[in-house]
């Protein structure tokens, strides 16, 4: 569907350069050299683990460009998502954004429609009870992430959470 305001051309960059890296770098020859290298430079830093960062200055838009990847993962066959920052005000404020459809700044159509079928997008404590066609985001700030997975109580988000199924880490 259109947007209201056109994406900014950093918007483009960041969500081409995700799904060039989702879809096609793998295939590609100079692109599985770039895939190659990405995944040599994380597992120096973090063994197993592959992130791949934007980074973008204030104002640029991450947060469409969180929400149209949270989209193309759901299309990937995703459906738990974990947002999380370092400040409260930052958690609120995004889950206004991905939540209050009368919010300035909603980021998403009234209705969902992802290839012919409806999606909700809901805040869950944990991925316990995720609905299998909705889109479940945990809203969080790292420091409660950290103590929920180091110290865990019943309602949030556990090792469990991480071991039963994947995961989209977004902050």
């Amino acid at each position: 569907p259109e947007r209201d305001k056109p994406l900014f051309f950093c918007q483009i960059e960041a969500l081409e350069t995700a799904i060039f890296l989702t879809e096609a770098a793998a295939r590609e020859q100079g692109g599985a050299y770039f895939l190659n290298e990405l995944r040599r430079f994380n597992d120096d830093a973090n063994p197993g683990l592959l992130r791949i960062a934007h980074k973008m200055a204030t104002g640029t838009g991450k947060t469409v460009v969180m929400a149209a990847l949270i989209l193309d993962y759901y299309k990937r066959g995703y459906r738990n998502f974990v947002f999380f920052v370092n400040q409260n005000n930052l958690v609120a404020k995004t889950r206004d954004n991905f939540l209050n459809a009368s919010s300035s700044k909603y980021l998403f159509s009234p209705t969902i429609n992802i290839e012919g079928l409806p999606v909700s997008v809901r805040a869950v404590q944990n991925f316990d009870r995720s609905l299998p066609n909705a889109i479940n985001i945990c809203f969080t700030t790292i420091q409660k992430l950290h103590i929920d997975y180091t110290f865990p109580k019943e309602g949030s988000l556990s090792r469990s959470d991480f071991t039963n199924g994947p995961v989209v880490m977004i902050s």
